[in-house]
């Protein structure tokens, strides 16, 4: 699949990642907050800042004008967290609430507001697999695009996670990252979990026809699942399924750099780092965490964007501490990208020079 347009928007910058210092603190916690004034329709003033973050960067996506657009399929973890907690303060209150919450709270909300923005027609699809949803979106614009249904899509996620209540849920979890010089420490050994929470978006135009701008592909996709009652119970065997179905399909023999999933934590990083030994040896391997923080469903995502900017030539300044953890080769032509979630399952991308 050809990624004949893209944009996207993080803590690290928009389009870029060139903030150097990207996390902060909110709500008296390390967060990747994105600073930046969004840019939205008034339309949809009223909707969650998941949406205010996509609109944002729909506004620099253009479709192959040959090709008929039909299918919006964006993915979120987390969904409209905030509008969620901001009205049922008001219901805990009141008992009441006014009439637009149920539609500006619906699952579906992110992609067919994104969809009606760029006046898109056919398809529109919400997908929600916790972290490696952004991942799976691509994967079933893959099968639209093969199957022929399909010319072009539009994929991608958005996370505004920022919120008290999702705070909450992974303090509850013992992952957040309690630090006081680098907030995320991921694939360096650690005393205590370091994941910091992050927020931002990212889109996709997709095609099986490369269009005249086009510099990048997505040439591999694989997924994997492995069940356990709890984390501490799994292997990584659906990290190892994931990126050797990733390497089948791409019929690649090799890969020149990992863009792990890596949240900070120590079991999660311990185990990926094992699985991407087993199946890809002594390839570098390499985490964006440190810089935005873990963006959930988006995470996959920005890191085929981190990809591209690696591609091109780009190289982030490290934290010392984490740098030798941390070390891209000079030539990238091929990246793995992992991303894995909540319920045991696994998403990996290739992402390759056209």
């Amino acid at each position: 699949m050809y990624i004949n347009a893209y944009s996207f928007i993080s803590a690290a910058g928009e389009n870029h990642f060139k903030n150097e210092v990207a996390l902060s603190k909110v709500k008296g916690r390390w967060a990747g907050s994105v600073d930046l004034p969004l840019v939205f329709d008034q339309r949809f003033q009223r909707d969650d800042r998941i949406v205010h973050l996509a609109l944002h960067c729909a506004r620099y996506i253009d479709f192959l004008p040959h090709l008929e657009p039909a299918l919006v399929n964006l993915a979120s973890s987390r969904g409209a967290t905030a509008t969620l907690e901001q009205y049922m303060k008001l219901f805990l209150s009141d008992g009441k609430l006014p009439p637009l919450v149920s539609p500006l709270t619906t699952a579906g909300r992110l992609s067919s507001t994104v969809a009606d923005y760029l006046q898109v027609s056919g398809l529109v699809l919400d997908h929600s697999m916790t972290c490696s949803g952004g991942l799976q979106a691509l994967m079933n614009a893959q099968q639209f695009l093969n199957s022929g249904k399909v010319e072009q899509a539009l994929v991608g996620a958005s996370e505004a996670c920022l919120t008290d209540f999702t705070f909450a849920q992974f303090d509850a979890l013992r992952l957040y990252s309690q630090e006081s010089d680098i907030a995320c420490k991921p694939l360096i050994e650690k005393e205590h979990n370091t994941m910091v929470l992050g927020e931002g978006a990212g889109l996709f135009v997709l095609s099986n026809v490369r269009g005249p701008a086009c510099r990048f592909r997505i040439s591999g996709i694989g997924q994997g699942i492995e069940h356990a009652q709890h984390a501490v119970g799994l292997k990584g065997d659906n990290l190892i399924a994931s990126m050797e179905g990733a390497m089948l399909n791409a019929n690649a023999p090799s890969v020149d750099c990992v863009i792990a999933h890596a949240p900070g934590t120590i079991l999660g990083d311990q185990l990926e780092m094992a699985a991407i030994r087993s199946v890809l040896g002594d390839v570098p391997v390499i985490s964006n965490k440190w810089k935005f923080g873990h963006t959930l469903a988006a995470s996959g995502i920005l890191s085929i964007f981190w990809a591209m900017e690696l591609m091109k030539g780009w190289r982030p300044q490290v934290p010392e501490a984490l740098r030798a953890a941390h070390q891209a080769p000079d030539q990238i032509n091929i990246v793995m990208v992992n991303a894995l979630g909540f319920g045991g399952n696994a998403t990996s991308v290739l992402v390759e020079r056209c």
